[in-house]
């Protein structure tokens, strides 16, 4: 939060503090045998326009997300991604895809 000196800050400053780290837990436990698979990936180009929610729905789609830690640039953010990543998307990771 930025500092406020005195001065009184605009709701647009106070905005974009709030947006540019935003870190998102959903208290999903891996369980022991799921440790051996967690990666940890960083994601670019996502629209910064996206919600919380849309974001975790569509990191989603790869496997049981854990915990989502995002950064905006001017239109888009850039994530890292914790997450236990389900079959088909192990097999992409591994090919490099």
């Amino acid at each position: 939060m930025p500092i406020n000196n005195g001065k009184k800050l605009k709701q647009k400053e106070i905005d974009n503090t709030l947006k540019n780290g935003n870190v998102i837990i959903t208290r999903y436990v891996p369980q022991d045998q799921e440790q051996a698979q967690l990666l940890d990936l960083v994601v670019y180009d996502i629209p910064a326009k996206w919600d919380n929610y849309t974001l975790l729905v569509n990191l989603g789609r790869w496997g049981k997300v854990i915990s989502v830690s995002t950064r905006v640039h001017k239109k888009y953010l850039s994530a890292r991604v914790r997450l236990i990543p389900d079959h088909k998307c192990l097999k992409c990771y591994n090919r490099g895809d």
